[in-house]
């Protein structure tokens, strides 16, 4: 599984991990978290983001933020 970064899926270069069920505790997959470089760079990338979303009118983010849930509710 890859992590997203900066609008990409990238390999981790950190600590691998196995990812549990909260639900029956079965384990779903292995990953591969970001290291410390990783984490400033998706640091660097979100506070850049910010200042694009906060110029972003109120409906503007209410639109983006409801395409994203169904998105998601799609793939359940």
């Amino acid at each position: 599984m890859k992590n997203y970064m900066n609008g990409k899926l990238v390999d981790g270069k950190g600590k691998k991990f196995t990812v549990y069920n909260p639900e029956n505790g079965e384990a779903i997959t292995d990953i591969t978290g970001i290291d410390k470089k990783q984490t400033e760079e998706v640091l660097a990338a979100a506070q850049a983001a910010f200042i694009t979303w906060s110029a972003l009118s109120l409906n503007k983010r209410e639109k983006y933020i409801l395409k994203f849930v169904n998105v998601i509710e799609a793939h359940k």
